[in-house]
């Protein structure tokens, strides 16, 4: 599997304007709206899938708050055995999303468990990274962590 990232380049970014009402601090002075955010997110998200998963922090250092998303193919019974997107959005300065990174393989099916179901334990983010945990199995179990640290040379995971 290739769990490398694609740089914001090759895949297409969008940033969109927040509304005014704030629930909690995004960082470096800017409010974080959680209903604008998801409205950020949801558009870019196509009609074939769906939102599995959304957690927030600061992926990257900069001390707002950025948003790590796992996208899965809605349907048909093919589209349970097809790994999951990770999408990372960073927020601008500005206070928008902005897509910084997609990784199409990142996250493990949903029949890949084996007997105990999704294998997707969690994304944790933390300061400057974030974590994937994943387990399964039926008569031996197993478990996996990844690790992602943020490289501020190379700008990216």
């Amino acid at each position: 599997m290739d769990y490398r990232f694609k740089s914001k380049a090759m895949v297409l970014y969008a940033v969109f304007a927040m509304s005014g009402t704030s629930c909690a601090s995004g960082g470096a002075g800017i409010p974080l709206d959680l209903a604008a955010d998801n409205a950020m997110v949801s558009a870019l998200i196509p009609g074939s899938s769906s939102i599995r998963l959304q957690e927030r922090g600061d992926l990257d250092f900069d001390g707002d708050t950025d948003v790590l998303v796992v996208l899965e193919r809605v349907g048909d019974a093919p589209a349970r055995s097809q790994p999951r997107t990770l999408l990372i959005f960073q927020r601008t300065e500005s206070g928008t999303l902005e897509m910084a990174a997609m990784s199409p393989k990142a996250i493990l099916c949903q029949t890949c468990g084996g007997a105990m179901g999704d294998p997707l334990q969690g994304i944790d983010p933390m300061p400057g990274g974030f974590r994937l945990g994943f387990e399964g199995g039926s008569r031996e179990l197993w478990q996996r962590e990844y690790k992602f640290s943020y490289s501020t040379d190379a700008r990216t995971w």
